[in-house]
């Protein structure tokens, strides 16, 4: 629901992206690692975000308990806290 985080977690993929599959050859190792801290840092806010908003934590909880959520968002869902856990 919040922008800023939702357009942190596109750039954090974007990067990603880049650095693993664009520029994979092109990049030497001090460039990976600078980029790697970038990543890092954008999930650091993404992080502090999440978790400083309450209803998303408690809504985030009550899918994962809900007997009507489906295996795959269950899993999903756990993916998601696994990236930035």
């Amino acid at each position: 629901k919040d922008p800023l985080v939702l357009s942190k977690i596109h750039q954090i993929y974007i990067i990603g992206y880049l650095k693993d599959f664009v520029l994979a050859r092109v990049l030497n190792d001090a460039i990976k690692a600078t980029v790697k801290s970038v990543i890092d840092a954008i999930k650091a806010t993404v992080v502090t975000r999440l978790k400083d908003d309450s209803t998303f934590i408690q809504e985030l909880f009550a899918t994962l308990r809900s007997p009507t959520t489906s295996v795959e968002s269950k899993n999903n869902l756990v993916y998601f806290l696994h990236e930035f856990c």
